[in-house]
């Protein structure tokens, strides 16, 4: 084998041993006020749901935090809302999109914890 395909061989190896796990992201619209969309998340993720936040910035907009399920391990996950630049309707809030983020786990679970928060929202107010 020429030297020179046996190097490009080695570090095509090497990069898929090591690459980053690949992340889906589904993401949802909510017409709600900011605070309270923020608020939501955070107790589903923590108290609901019992997964460990690891970091979190309201006004950055974001969350981090441990997702864990039954046949998924442990792995790194992260709510994000994001404002919207479109014009909300009359005496409305600001449309808000929020985008999950789960690593190991598929869009799945993503789109099942936008279905909760929007349950949750709905019980909530």
């Amino acid at each position: 084998m020429p030297r020179g395909l046996s190097v490009v061989l080695v570090l095509l190896l090497f990069l898929t041993a090591f690459a980053p796990e690949a992340a889906a992201k589904t993401k949802r619209d909510f017409d709600v006020n900011y605070d309270i969309l923020y608020y939501t998340c955070v107790r589903l993720i923590r108290v609901d749901m019992n997964w460990k936040i690891v970091d979190k910035d309201k006004e950055a907009g974001y969350i981090l935090f441990e997702f864990s399920a039954k046949d998924i391990p442990p792995t790194r996950a992260s709510v994000e809302l994001l404002r919207s630049a479109a014009p909300a309707k009359k005496n409305a809030p600001d449309p808000i999109t929020v985008q999950v983020t789960v690593g190991a786990a598929s869009s799945i679970e993503e789109r099942m914890f936008l279905s909760d928060l929007s349950k949750k929202l709905k019980e909530e107010n």
